[in-house]
């Protein structure tokens, strides 16, 4: 029997398949979980390089240390390679 994440990571890749320009953006939340896309938010995708804006310094030191895993789990299911992820902190002011 397969696995229900098994099953809707194909259904997944079969919908951004049609999105192959978003695709990486889309998948972001999956490949990094629910909890950490609350916080941290895929914003760009250009030339293999998927930009994620993080609140802070800390958020985009930790995540960054995360990298490998979530490039792992980005070109599993999308359609255009993401070559590397670009984690981006927000200053106090653009928070606002």
């Amino acid at each position: 029997m397969k696995h229900a994440s098994t099953t809707l990571h194909k259904i997944f890749r079969e919908t951004i398949s049609r999105e192959p320009d978003q695709a990486a953006m889309l998948a972001w939340p999956l490949a990094c979980g629910a909890k950490t896309a609350e916080r941290a938010e895929a914003v760009g995708f250009t030339d293999g390089v998927l930009t994620v804006s993080v609140p802070d310094e800390a958020w985009r030191y930790e995540l960054q240390c995360l990298s490998p895993q979530y490039l792992a789990a980005l070109n599993q299911i999308t359609p255009k390679r993401v070559s590397r992820i670009e984690f981006v902190a927000l200053d106090r002011r653009e928070r606002r």
